[in-house]
């Protein structure tokens, strides 16, 4: 039985001012840290039970949900408006979220889509944020 041949295709050198790391290659100045070194992640609240007038509908405060930032732009860094808005007992049953927070999607089609606030809002539980509170 002859033995099997086996080609090995030499590796791309990296490029001049890059590193290799564990997720690629990147710029030789960039630091590679998991998402909990940077701060706390938590995820949004959606009061239930889910569409009660109680809560939803309402004209206390930007209600941002998944859905909405399917609507903005991919190129648009920061949200600047939401769609819905919640009453004040909705505010009170989810989080409160202010300018400046980075938001990451963490379900459905805009999985993984990371934006900055610009409007004070309450999220929903398919938006999670980042924060050192």
């Amino acid at each position: 039985m002859k033995a099997r041949e086996t080609h090995h295709v030499a590796a791309e050198p990296t490029p001049s001012g890059y590193k290799t790391t564990d997720v690629g290659e990147l710029p030789a100045d960039w630091d590679v840290n998991l998402i909990g070194d940077l701060g706390h992640v938590v995820r949004g609240s959606s009061p239930r039970p889910a569409g009660d007038a109680r809560f939803f509908n309402g004209s206390f405060i930007p209600w941002l949900t998944v859905a909405a930032l399917t609507n903005i732009p991919e190129h648009q860094l920061a949200v600047t408006e939401t769609v819905g808005f919640l009453t004040e007992e909705g505010a009170k049953r989810s989080r409160v979220l202010i300018p400046g927070t980075l938001i990451i999607a963490n379900s459905g089609a805009t999985l993984g889509v990371a934006k900055l606030l610009d409007v004070k809002c309450c999220a929903n539980d398919g938006i999670a944020r980042l924060g050192t509170d």
